[in-house]
């Protein structure tokens, strides 16, 4: 690789993680749940020009609306397919995730919420204590449920990224949330949510600059991660804009600035150790390892 530099990273961040899309727990999983659109619901017949009450032709905008709907629920699918991969093997039943239909607050409008046991659990027990502070009851402060909420969050954050690397079909079910994903974004001009990575595969002459392993990287709305397993690595093919890199080791956690053209390398006592890459979303890149 031309003008490759070298730098030693001084001591580095967070999480394991699975190859394809990275989802880092329910409050993220939930943000790329949408609230149903009445819209959706009169979809236009694929291929067809709908027409309004007199038979004419109406205008493209709602073959697009029928369109997002029809997106829309193949996410659902796709989703309700992952959490029950999911729930079935995470072996707790306090992280398995359920959707519902529920109505936002102060209003008629439903909207597909998808939390696990636990976090709703404690949104109970946080509303019940509020309530009992009205009432100037005694007990346990809201702070305390939402502690443990957020203990919970990250059990399940590392508990998705571990069984996406281990279960075929869960990862499976991953990537196809990330299809979906990316389908339904193309057609509201929305980021995709899910940051997503496929592995290249080496040809004959190897991988190039003669590297270990090479993955082409896309960012969502959300960082993206990738279990390193060599101790230098470098980004190439940048499009957009990589902001900063963040590296989590058994050792320690420590944030990268960026620099373009530069490799990095772990200190050798480093073991276990996971890179987070967050970019401007869309940003493209290939991240190279090398020995």
């Amino acid at each position: 690789m031309s003008a490759r530099g070298r730098a030693a990273v001084p001591a580095a961040f967070g999480g394991r993680v699975a190859l394809g899309v990275a989802l880092v727990g329910t409050a993220a999983l939930s943000s790329a749940l949408m609230a149903r659109d009445p819209a959706s619901a009169q979809e236009a017949t694929p291929g067809a020009a709908p027409r309004d009450g007199s038979g004419a032709p109406v205008e493209d905008e709602i073959v697009v609306l029928g369109r997002i709907g029809t997106l829309r629920h193949d996410l659902e699918i796709a989703e309700d397919a992952m959490f029950e991969r999911f729930n079935q093997i995470v072996g707790d039943p306090r992280l398995e995730i359920h959707c519902r239909i529920e109505s936002k607050i102060d209003s008629h409008i439903t909207q597909r919420v998808c939390a696990s046991n636990s976090w709703r659990e404690e949104n109970a027990n946080i509303a019940q204590t509020l309530l009992g502070e009205v009432r100037g009851e005694t007990g346990a402060p809201p702070q305390l449920y939402n502690a443990e909420q957020l203990l919970m969050q990250q059990r399940l954050r590392d508990a998705m990224r571990r069984l996406a690397t281990e279960d075929p079909q869960l990862h499976d079910a991953i990537l196809r949330v990330g299809k979906a994903q990316d389908a339904l974004a193309e057609q509201t001009g929305a980021p995709a949510v899910h940051s997503v990575s496929r592995e290249l595969e080496a040809g004959e002459a190897g991988l190039p600059f003669n590297a270990k392993r090479a993955f082409e990287g896309r960012v969502g709305q959300e960082p993206w991660y990738l279990d390193l397993t060599q101790r230098t690595f470098t980004l190439g093919a940048i499009t957009g804009e990589i902001r900063a890199l963040r590296v989590k080791c058994d050792q320690g956690n420590k944030r990268i600035d960026y620099k373009p053209d530069v490799d990095w390398t772990l200190p050798g006592a480093w073991r276990d150790c996971a890179l987070r890459v967050d970019a401007k979303p869309g940003t493209t890149f290939v991240l190279y390892e090398f020995e």
